[in-house]
């Protein structure tokens, strides 16, 4: 792909669809990572951020997605900084104390920057929704949840081999994601009558040789459901922070 389609997102149906990662016995609730495609001296790395954050709507905002974007005065998950693995989900409250009528989390995000360092984020489905579910937790420190003896919820880590690029001592891609066993989780929603929308955030560039918080970045947000809503602008990070180190999903 050219850099200039690359930065305007022209492959957006193919990306937003990976991001959303489902498949025919999961749904994906969050996903967080990175990639980086090859390239050669000629042609710069292209290099992509990504966060996608799934809630529950009620079906008249599911099919008015411009209606659901201006109705988010609130950001549609939980987040907390730098929890062990064994506080989620507990340290988060029910997705049903959510203060928007018509609109439901399903993920407490921890954003891991213990003493400025950058790590991929913890994800945990809310507490309430995995009562009703009826499961447990695999191991104290486990994000994973069963029923049953039966895998319901898992959380995924997973990277790719180191690139010989300038960078210091980062993978070509890494993420997590969270996912929930489809049957089960459909069931769940029915009976809320709930439809599932997700918040998006990406930022690519194309530049090189220099820090990641001195380059020009392409950002896109916005909401996914029937349709997309999205915001395409040029993101530059005055404050010499990196674009990780800001929220999954702002609110304009």
């Amino acid at each position: 792909m050219e850099d200039a389609n690359f930065l305007a997102f022209q492959d957006n149906d193919k990306f937003f669809e990976t991001c959303k990662g489902q498949d025919d016995d999961w749904i994906c609730l969050y996903q967080d990572g990175y990639q980086q495609e090859f390239s050669d001296h000629q042609h710069p790395p292209k290099r992509t951020y990504f966060r996608s954050i799934a809630f529950g709507v009620i079906p008249t905002y599911w099919s008015e997605t411009d209606v659901l974007s201006k109705k988010l005065s609130h950001l549609p998950y939980f987040m907390a900084h730098n929890a062990w693995r064994a506080e989620l989900p507990g340290i988060f409250p029910d997705g049903e104390d959510y203060p928007l009528e018509g609109i439901r989390p399903f993920v407490g995000i921890s954003l891991n920057r213990f003493r400025g360092a950058n790590e991929l984020s913890l994800a945990a489905i809310l507490p309430d929704i995995l009562s009703d579910l009826e499961v447990s937790k695999g191991g104290v420190s486990s994000l994973n949840f069963d029923h049953l003896g039966n895998r319901i919820v898992e959380f995924i880590e997973w990277m790719a081999p180191y690139d010989q690029d300038r960078r210091v001592q980062q993978p070509v891609s890494a993420g997590v994601a969270l996912r929930i066993r489809r049957k089960e989780f459909e069931r769940w929603l029915k009976g809320h009558g709930l439809n599932v929308a997700y918040a998006l955030t990406v930022f690519r560039t194309t530049e090189r040789y220099k820090p990641e918080p001195c380059m020009r970045w392409q950002e896109c947000t916005g909401i996914i459901a029937k349709e997309c809503v999205l915001d395409i602008h040029e993101k530059t990070f005055d404050n010499n922070l990196p674009p990780w180190m800001f929220s999954p999903f702002e609110l304009n």
